[in-house]
């Protein structure tokens, strides 16, 4: 799991303390304990206010104690990912989540009927305890009711109706936790084929890939706005997935084929747009930011350095992996995406974007 998932989910582990600190039903602490109680989504939530889980889907007092440090949301979406080649796992995602006293997750398992009896109502009434932003809470609980009357049979999650850049970074870390398993699996197979000298130099390739899309994510993502939490996660995302994809194309053989004279150009027009970035004028008060974003110069710096590594990781694991390959079509390769990023961040500092 990358860095920036492992940091947000840490803050997230802080969830059902904030979640569960008001008492009052439906929850309106996110409202400012304010709410228009002739609205439908409320009399929706005092409808179902009586409903209970049955007994036989609560796990016993001893199994909650076994459970203590599980989290929930994390093996709901591992759960649902194996769910067509494997439904077993639910039972521990039911007992998981109420162990943890999840809202979340127990409002996605009756919703869906997963590892329990599908029950609306019941999961209408975990999405009123959740709470959450005014408008998100009413999509919500409607989009619960009409799946009441509705014969579809679709999968209900959290995230469906999600409004906030809060919780857009909460879905998008959970997402990417799963991608990232999904990942090491492809790479396992590919890794597994290889001699000691290509691991050990495949070794300082991920670590170069890694330096790289962290600075990526901390340093040429803009970071203004509620949503800074997901667009960082999927700037980290974006690299680590290319990476993988590229992998499993060479080894089908669809290995880069550039020139040297290619290189040459790139090499030239990537140095050109370097140059112009750290001379563009600032368009705000804060004389190293390129437009109105957070990103700066220094941070491109930081990266461009990075990059550089990771660049020359490649020509050194391509050189022992695929050796028929030329040192100059790897850079090329990898210059030509390059110069895309810093076309853009140049636009960005000239334009204000």
């Amino acid at each position: 799991m990358n860095r920036t998932v492992w940091f947000f989910l840490g803050w997230l582990m802080l969830i059902p303390l904030f979640a569960h600190a008001n008492d009052d039903y439906p929850n309106t602490e996110w409202m400012g304990g304010q709410a228009d109680k002739d609205s439908g989504w409320y009399k929706e939530c005092i409808k179902v206010k009586d409903t209970s889980p049955p007994e036989s889907d609560q796990p016993s007092a001893q199994i909650s104690a076994s459970l203590g440090s599980c989290i929930p949301t994390d093996q709901y979406y591992e759960a649902k990912r194996k769910v067509a080649t494997d439904n077993s796992n639910w039972v521990s995602v039911k007992n998981c989540a109420f162990a943890q006293n999840d809202d979340r997750v127990l409002m996605m398992l009756y919703a869906n009927g997963f590892g329990v009896s599908k029950n609306v109502n019941l999961a209408i009434k975990y999405a009123c305890k959740i709470g959450g932003a005014p408008a998100e809470v009413e999509i919500r609980v409607a989009h619960l009711a009409n799946m009441a009357d509705d014969s579809e049979d679709r999968i209900f999650d959290l995230c469906d109706d999600i409004t906030s850049g809060y919780m857009q970074g909460w879905c998008t870390s959970f997402e990417e936790t799963q991608n990232t398993r999904e990942r090491n699996v492809r790479l396992a197979v590919i890794t597994g084929k290889m001699s000691q000298r290509q691991k050990e130099s495949f070794g300082n390739l991920k670590n170069a890939l890694s330096s790289y899309a962290k600075h990526v994510s901390d340093k040429e993502t803009d970071t203004s706005g509620t949503g800074r939490a997901a667009f960082m996660i999927e700037a980290e995302a974006a690299e680590l997935e290319l990476f993988s994809n590229d992998l499993i194309n060479f080894e089908k053989g669809n290995t880069p084929r550039f020139t040297s004279h290619q290189f040459d150009e790139y090499d030239k027009t990537l140095n050109q747009l370097y140059k112009e970035i750290m001379r563009a004028e600032s368009m705000t008060e804060w004389s190293t930011r390129l437009g109105y974003t957070t990103i700066t110069k220094e941070g491109v710096k930081i990266t461009q350095k990075s990059w550089l590594k990771y660049r020359d990781a490649w020509v050194a694991f391509g050189q022992t992996k695929y050796p028929s390959v030329a040192p100059h079509s790897w850079k090329a390769l990898l210059t030509e995406r390059r110069i895309k990023t810093l076309e853009y961040l140049l636009d960005v500092a000239k334009n204000g974007l």
